[in-house]
């Protein structure tokens, strides 16, 4: 029988965010990529202080992982590198899997101890095999330059299957213009436009949502309005 959702069950469905009247570390530090977040975090206090929120959290949770890989993003976003390396390291060997994500992606840039391709590709394969869509887009960029194409087109495919906005992003982009070896369909690009604002927009993340939203409005201006209206019929979403 059908019953309405707690409020309790809506925030951990991340319909609605926690409800809070002070800061927290999930209000300040919450990763809107991270599948174990509570709600996006968006820094609106002095970083200093959202750091002591997030070592208070640990402290009193006893060293709950979701708030170990949050104050490592604070540490890092403060230059702390270092030591934001080893609170991911640490969260990682604990099987957090955005902390091998974000270690993934720090080796690749040349931000942690070691820059080393191999290290950052089992770490980003680690992270996706976790559950961390975006780990996939990270993946399948690492490997473009020397990889195999095929290979790199399935990661991102399957990236998208488990809601990476990024990867549909990519997709819609490739379908748009018929490049890197892809068929060049404006159906799918439209869709898979329709698909990336969609998760990024759930996500936060406005400007690439806008991103999407040009490129679906770009190829709706080409498409005849019937079949418009037959996508978005067939996506069962509401036309904007």
């Amino acid at each position: 029988m059908w019953r309405p959702l707690t409020l309790e069950e809506e925030i951990s469905f991340f319909l609605k965010e926690q409800p809070t009247q002070e800061p927290t570390c999930d209000s300040q530090a919450g990763d809107k990529y991270d599948p174990q977040r509570r709600f996006a975090g968006k820094l609106t206090i002095e970083i200093d202080d959202a750091i002591q929120l997030c070592e208070s959290a640990i402290s009193t949770s006893g060293g709950e992982l979701r708030y170990v890989y949050q104050l490592g993003r604070l540490l890092d976003a403060n230059k702390r590198r270092d030591e934001a390396f080893n609170l991911f390291q640490n969260a990682a060997r604990a099987g957090y899997p955005m902390a091998y994500f974000t270690l993934g992606r720090m080796k690749v840039s040349g931000r942690g101890p070691a820059d080393n391709d191999r290290e950052a590709t089992e770490n980003l394969k680690m992270a996706f095999s976790l559950g961390v869509a975006v780990a996939g887009t990270k993946l399948a960029d690492l490997m473009s330059e020397h990889g195999d194409k095929q290979e790199v087109w399935r990661l991102r495919e399957q990236a998208a299957r488990m809601g990476d906005p990024f990867a549909n992003l990519a997709l819609a982009k490739a379908a748009q213009t018929g490049k890197d070896g892809r068929t060049k369909d404006l159906h799918e690009a439209f869709k898979r436009y329709v698909e990336a604002e969609k998760l990024f927009s759930e996500a936060g993340d406005e400007d690439r949502a806008m991103e999407a939203r040009a490129g679906r409005f770009n190829i709706a201006k080409i498409l005849p309005d019937t079949t418009v209206a037959d996508i978005w019929s067939a996506l069962n979403v509401e036309q904007p």
